[in-house]
């Protein structure tokens, strides 16, 4: 259950983050006739013949809805990094000092090398959520 609401927080962050703007409508064109009307439109982008009577046009959208805000997914992203980053130099960093070394990070993984006989024995001694992060 808790991957679900994982899955739907991610979905979410995902759609405030859409570019609508982006979007682009395939038309499929049988004739030559109406070929030339949809390429003569300003917002005819580009084409590609598939065969001899079939074609398929790609066109720029004339309407676009905004719909989302992508402030919100901005700050969301932005919260989760600063949270991350908390977690890194307020309870990892104290706790393993020298031993530790940061390899990668991004804003929902951390890749550390960890000297240690049992990195993960070490790990799961830490209170990430009782631990305040200052």
């Amino acid at each position: 259950m808790k991957s679900f609401y994982k899955c739907m927080c991610n979905a979410l962050f995902g759609s405030f983050l859409l570019q609508k703007e982006k979007y682009h409508d395939i038309k499929i064109v049988k004739d030559i006739e109406t070929c030339y009307r949809y390429t003569s439109l300003p917002s005819f982008k580009k084409f590609q013949i598939i065969d001899s009577k079939l074609s398929l046009l790609e066109m720029k959208k004339t309407n676009v809805l905004l719909n989302r805000y992508p402030i919100v997914g901005s700050q969301i992203l932005e919260l989760s990094k600063l949270h991350f980053f908390r977690v890194y130099y307020s309870v990892l960093l104290p706790y393993f000092g020298k031993r530790m070394k940061k390899l990668y990070m991004d804003t929902d993984s951390i890749l550390m090398k960890i000297e240690s006989s049992d990195p993960y024995g070490e790990l799961s001694k830490l209170e990430f959520e009782k631990k305040p992060l200052s």
